[in-house]
């Protein structure tokens, strides 16, 4: 199936941004590209993205929209695997006033949303508080990503990739360490890196939250979520 070109580059950051910010930077594999973020708020988001297996392409700083009295960006844009684009903006909570629900929401709230829906966009807002829930989950990614850059420098990747694979279409489930030893002569530390690779690609299950420890169960993802 071919795949849709992305509608947006990311706005390149300025001299001044890259002096005064906290800039994070990474390697994707899932864009092929450097991904440059000047916050911890957006730097978590964006693994989250990376780390999503329903994602299938995200762009930092892809747009603005334009209010009535000022320009705001926009911070990620996203496709999933059925084709939807979203667009999503972080809420710091210098930027939030309390909502009708009492609920901390971004001050133009309303006005993003309509200008917006006049983009046929669909926007959603993300707060601190929604960061925050899933600080488990970006920790995880964090620790995988390097593991993740690694495998796609391995020589032998295909054919590891393959083993691996093959060794877990014998078994359900299989530990990692039971994974490695059933995958020799290939390096433990190699079968690990590719076990983080699958994980990114959504072809092997890692449960809520856990870490890649040798004692972790690992499955085949079912078809449904490839």
């Amino acid at each position: 199936m071919a795949v849709s070109p992305v509608p947006y580059s990311p706005r390149a950051l300025t001299r001044a941004e890259r002096r005064s910010e906290d800039l994070y930077r990474f390697h994707s594999p899932k864009c092929g590209r450097i991904v440059e973020v000047t916050s911890c708020m957006a730097a978590a988001w964006a693994l989250r993205c990376e780390f999503d297996s329903a994602c299938t392409a995200y762009v930092e700083r892809p747009r603005t929209l334009t209010l009535t009295d000022e320009t705001v960006e926009l911070s990620f844009w996203t496709r999933d695997r059925s084709g939807v684009e979203q667009t999503w903006l972080l809420v710091p909570n210098d930027t939030t006033v309390p909502g009708p629900d009492k609920r901390r929401e971004h001050r133009h709230v309303r006005a993003l949303m309509t200008a917006a829906q006049n983009a046929s966009l669909v926007l959603n807002f993300v707060t601190e508080p929604d960061v925050h829930a899933q600080s488990a989950r970006i920790g995880v990614a964090f620790q995988l990503l390097p593991l993740v850059q690694s495998a796609r420098r391995l020589v032998h990747r295909v054919s590891l990739r393959e083993a691996v694979l093959a060794a877990l279409s014998q078994v359900k489930r299989t530990t990692l360490h039971q994974l490695q030893q059933a995958t020799a002569p290939f390096h433990a530390a190699d079968v690990r890196a590719m076990v983080a690779d699958l994980i990114h690609a959504g072809e092997i299950e890692l449960p809520p939250n856990a870490s890649l420890r040798p004692d972790l169960v690992l499955a085949e993802a079912s078809r449904h979520e490839r």
